[in-house]
């Protein structure tokens, strides 16, 4: 692990508690952190398609919704979202 310097640091409370440094546990989650960290992509910076379905259907029910529970057998409505 020769490029952990060169990754970005995690701040003191992410270290989790018993990982002290120097250490292998403090290098490898260095590396997992600073990996993590260089590759995360900002907020709002993955554009959404929108094929037109949010505007088109104004109760929601053009919104992929399977893993939340229905209150019933009809569209989901905004009470239910």
């Amino acid at each position: 692990m020769s490029n952990v310097g060169s990754l970005p640091s995690p701040a003191p409370p992410c270290v989790p508690a018993g990982v002290t440094n120097p250490s292998h546990e403090f290098d490898e989650f260095h590396y997992g952190f600073g990996i993590a960290t260089k590759n995360a992509v900002a907020t709002g910076a993955v554009s959404h398609p929108d094929n037109g379905d949010e505007a088109r259907y104004v109760d929601k029910s053009g919104t992929y919704s399977k893993g939340l529970k229905a209150s019933g057998p009809r569209p989901r409505g905004l009470a239910d979202v």
